[in-house]
């Protein structure tokens, strides 16, 4: 068997997850596609595939799109990226959680990887902090004359909040 497909199959539990990476690992499993898509397995369960496939490494098409997967799964998705001897060339991550630590983490996983040719990490949240950012909240533009601003008086707790987040944005901009 080269592909495996286990996408939209919401009563899977972690328990057949772990089933399933011990059987991959036990059987030295030939698999070279690996399909998850749609199936809410979150970070736990997308660490544990990650570090199989760190012992695999004969995977070459990874989906976890549509899984649940948040800036701790994306940790877990830049350390496999930074094995050595991945022949991962394809990773499908769209429509997760993927905010901007995870985006930075991603970042550093592929640049330390020579085999990944394809990344699609569409419609995650890249641009957004691990905060939430308060409704109607825009980094101001750097050529703004703040003189004319209208924005509503700040609270006590804003200026903190607004710091966290623009420190996201100047290391996710590191990158970019």
């Amino acid at each position: 068997m080269k592909k495996l497909d286990i996408s939209k199959n919401p009563h899977l539990t972690a328990k057949s997850y772990k089933e399933l990476t011990t059987n991959l690992l036990m059987f030295k499993s030939k698999i070279t596609h690996l399909s998850f898509e749609g199936n809410e397995i979150g970070d736990e369960i997308t660490s544990d595939i990650c570090k199989c496939l760190t012992e695999l490494k004969n995977v070459h098409v990874l989906n976890l799109s549509k899984c649940g997967v948040t800036d701790y799964g994306a940790q877990a998705i830049s350390e496999m990226l930074q094995e050595s001897g991945m022949s991962l060339r394809t990773l499908l991550l769209h429509w997760n959680r993927i905010r901007g630590k995870g985006a930075v983490s991603l970042a550093k996983g592929v640049k330390h990887n020579n085999s990944l040719l394809i990344l699609d990490a569409s419609f995650n949240a890249f641009g957004s902090s691990s905060l939430k950012r308060k409704k109607g909240y825009k980094k101001p533009a750097q050529t703004r004359d703040r003189s004319q601003s209208k924005s509503p008086r700040k609270k006590a707790g804003d200026k903190k909040e607004e710091e966290e987040v623009n420190e996201d944005d100047e290391e996710f901009e590191k990158f970019t």
